[in-house]
């Protein structure tokens, strides 16, 4: 088994430049993104590589749009 390395692939709501975060290697698949918007719609994708770089990267996911909640005063 190689181990992998992901790299998460974000947008807000398909407007400007996305971003992207290399993570890796996890036995998890969470990770915290600081500076997202409460109360707007992000796009997420993700794809996977091996640890050391051998190779490209998987196909992208499929896109997840997620809207961040409000924080509640």
């Amino acid at each position: 088994i190689f181990p992998l390395k992901y790299q998460l692939l974000y947008q807000w709501e398909n407007r400007g430049t996305p971003k992207s975060v290399n993570l890796g290697p996890f036995e998890s698949t969470k990770v915290e993104l600081k500076g997202l918007m409460p109360g707007r719609a992000y796009r997420f994708q993700v794809c996977a590589k091996e640890m050391l770089d051998l190779g490209h990267c998987s196909d992208w996911s499929s896109p997840v749009h997620i809207t961040i909640s409000k924080i509640k005063p």
